[in-house]
Parts: C-alpha cells; structure tokens; sequence
C-alpha cells in the first residue's frame, strides 16, 4: 500500500470478524490506520488514518486523544468496535466502526488513567473476549493484566465504552510472573 504517511513504525495489526478490513497500529505515528482488504486476492488499499491530536473532518468523531504511542490494536468480536492502545497516553481509545462498505472509523472516545483509577501508561496490548463483553489489558509499565467491562448493548449511548472493573498486579494476593507482561491472548474456549 503506497500514500499511508501515519505508517511510522507499525507494531501491530488486527483483522476484522469479515476480514474485510486491517487495523495497523502505528507507534511513531501515534496513529490507526484503516486498510481495506480484497477478500478474493487478500491484497490492501488505504481507506483512511486516525492520527493523535487530529480531527477528521470526514466522520461525525472528535479529534482523537489518547492515542500516543499506538501500541495495540483490536476489533470487538461484533465488529461495531475498534480498540487502540495509547501507551504514551496511557489510555485506551475506543472507535465507532463503519461496519458498511469500507470498515473507516470514528473517534468515540478514551479510556484514560484518570478515568480508571490506575496508570495505564506501558499499556502494551488488548485482547477481545470471544463474546465481546471484556477487553483485557496488559499495562507493562504496571506489571498488571486489567480487565475492562465492555458495553455490548447496542441500544446504549454507551455502546463500546469500557469501565474498569479487575486489575491484577504483580505480588497482589501471591501473583507472580506479570513482570512487564507484553502480549495476551484468550484460549479459544475462552476459559482462559
């Protein structure tokens, strides 16, 4: 793919449930950026970037905060949703997605440290649950796995948002191991 100028340093990407779409998670950039996918020759086409301090005048969102750093990214398993983690901010940044025609986002929102109650700088990466109603959160700088509620009602004002609801923290009630955790993942039974 030629034209993608907030392509500076990607360190992660995510497909979506139709595989209609790639979500590159661009650290120098501080950015998201949104790649349509053919589905017969799996090849990509630019559909638009969702930069740090900017907004986009071509959707109903904000200017994007909380984005510094992009370090992870991850759809919903409903595909309503898309998830980026700011580990500059130290926040979780939370998109409409257009699930039509070409999968392009809308800011709607940031979870950030304040809101959380705990510092969510270092945050590394974000998994979806299979049923779509948690984000997990490996917050490096931490040594903490969160879990956030999402809300997957899509009658809510609220929908896609995420509050905090677990954190579990190196040396708490006899946790070890979560020294700088960087990646996750869920069993595919999604029991674990």
């Amino acid at each position: 793919t030629t034209g993608t100028p907030s392509l500076n340093q990607p360190v992660a990407l995510a497909l979506s449930p139709g595989e209609d779409n790639v979500y590159v998670a661009a650290a120098n950039s501080s950015a998201v950026v949104v790649l349509a996918r053919d589905s017969d020759f799996g090849t990509l086409s630019f559909v638009e970037d969702e930069v740090d301090g900017v907004d986009d005048p071509t959707d109903l969102g904000a200017a994007v905060s909380g984005q510094a750093g992009a370090s992870d990214v991850v759809v919903s398993a409903d595909g309503a949703h898309v998830y980026v983690a700011g580990a500059a901010s130290g926040a979780v940044v939370v998109y409409d997605r257009d699930g039509g025609s070409n999968g392009a986002l809308s800011f709607a929102g940031a979870l950030t440290s304040a809101l959380a109650g705990y510092d969510l700088t270092g945050v590394a990466s974000l998994v979806s649950s299979s049923n779509g109603e948690q984000i997990y959160v490996a917050i490096a700088d931490l040594n903490a796995v969160a879990v956030l509620q999402r809300n997957s009602s899509s009658a809510s004002n609220d929908f896609g948002q995420l509050t905090p609801d677990q954190l579990i923290q190196q040396g708490d009630a006899g946790v070890f191991g979560l020294a700088r955790p960087n990646s996750l993942a869920v069993s595919l039974d999604a029991f674990h």
